[in-house]
């Protein structure tokens, strides 16, 4: 539907006409020669993205992994270290700070779960070894707690929601050679993963997020590009185990967050300008 693809030529747009139903956000790196965050809301249906704010990556010890937009409009991010940032965009101020640097624990992908907390993929250091494990950022107590464990030699990055499942993409590290695989997440206790799709080699590893209801509904993901060409968006149909290209999300960068936008989410009317490529 959305199968495209645009020359690098953008058209600078007034917000306030195109920033009022975004359906996913976005946080990408490769703006400027620091590398550091744009974040904003990308609209998969006009390939329109309405930056709100940019955030250094120096905030970040070991780079940002994913970000989550929250329903009363603000911006939860985090990175691998474990700094936890929320954000009232386009304010670039964090209206709260949690650093868990210094306990072992990094993170991965997450999303907004339905009781309004995030959960998020993420490890343990101990004793020398990996434990990958699943936490939930309590968005009322500013916290992060464990869920729990995944199965031994198995670890999980990215989660989406789809059809009232909860799935995500496993490294499966249990045997030789390493597999790789899309897996239902049923969180118990225990959590189980039970296998979707294998794949034979490692996929780029850019975040995914799904849009369950609507005219964009559907899994859009960087993180089966196998030619990892960085700024291509694509979407995920999971029955059929296949992809297809949106478009690129320049002037992004490569996504190293991306969430669904969730009800409630206020317009960006003065926040931000727009940007569209357009096809020649």
């Amino acid at each position: 539907m959305k199968h495209k693809t645009f020359p690098l030529c953008w058209m600078l747009l007034l917000a306030s006409h195109l920033c009022l139903a975004q359906n996913l956000y976005i946080a990408g790196n490769g703006i400027n020669g620091n590398g550091d965050y744009s974040l904003g809301q990308f609209d998969p249906t006009t390939c329109i993205y309405c930056e709100e704010f940019v955030l250094p990556n120096s905030l970040f010890s070991s780079g940002m992994t994913d970000v989550v937009a929250l329903p009363n409009g603000q911006v939860l991010v985090w990175g691998a270290g474990g700094e936890f940032y929320i954000f009232d965009p386009p304010n670039p101020t964090p209206l709260v700070t949690v650093n868990l640097n210094g306990t072992n624990q990094f993170f991965a992908g997450g999303l907004l779960m339905p009781n309004g907390n995030v959960y998020i993929s993420g490890f343990l250091l101990q004793g020398g070894n990996f434990i990958s494990k699943l936490y939930e950022y309590n968005t009322t107590t500013n916290t992060v707690s464990e869920v729990g464990n995944l199965p031994a030699n198995q670890f999980l990055s990215d989660l989406f929601f789809w059809n009232g499942q909860l799935y995500g993409f496993v490294t499966d590290e249990t045997n030789v050679p390493t597999t790789y695989h899309l897996s239902l997440v049923q969180l118990g206790p225990p959590i189980t993963l039970t296998v979707q799709e294998t794949y034979g080699s490692v996929f780029c590893g850019a975040p995914t997020a799904s849009i369950t209801s609507g005219p964009n509904a559907g899994i859009y993901t960087g993180a089966l590009d196998q030619n990892c060409s960085g700024s291509d968006l694509f979407e995920f149909d999971l029955p059929n185990n296949s992809t297809s290209l949106v478009c690129e999300i320049l002037p992004t960068g490569y996504p190293y967050g991306l969430s669904a936008v969730p009800s409630g989410f206020p317009p960006r009317r003065l926040a931000a300008h727009a940007r569209q490529m357009q096809a020649a």
